[in-house]
């Protein structure tokens, strides 16, 4: 009684590990073509990736550019005489030789009171159960 029969027999001991018979050559140059391929593909992923980032800081280098233009300009608004001369005015009450100064007095707002609070007359218990039961909210 030979349970493995199959296993013994002399043309079985050689195994195949695919089902096709394929050329060991051309299998090397199927897995070389789908490595191709593959790499291929990550380097244009990686291109993109790449491009939309260059995008990216493109815009913030116009907008970091836009924005150091501002900042000159203000710059050279600071450093001007009429900016020195509005702020001597300002901060330290300086007039030029000839000048006179009118200085009006800040506008005064009415004070408003409060309005009185209008008090409902006290209810006995009794009525305030009622309206605790009773009474409809609206």
């Amino acid at each position: 009684m030979k349970l493995f029969a199959r296993n013994q027999n002399p043309e079985n001991k050689k195994r195949r590990f695919w089902k096709f018979n394929i050329p060991p050559l051309l299998f090397v140059a199927l897995l070389a073509l789908i490595y191709l391929i593959f790499a291929t593909a990550k380097i244009i992923w990686n291109n993109m990736q790449f491009s939309r980032q260059l995008k990216e800081v493109q815009v913030q280098i116009e907008k970091l550019e836009t924005e150091n233009e501002k900042i000159s300009e203000q710059v050279l608004y600071y450093q001007s005489d009429s900016f020195k001369e509005k702020e001597a005015r300002i901060k330290f009450g300086l007039v030029k030789p000839g000048e006179k100064v009118l200085q009006v007095p800040p506008e005064k707002k009415p004070i408003e009171l409060p309005k009185p609070i209008e008090s409902k007359p006290e209810q006995s218990n009794w009525q305030k159960w009622l309206d605790y039961f009773f009474k409809k909210e609206s």
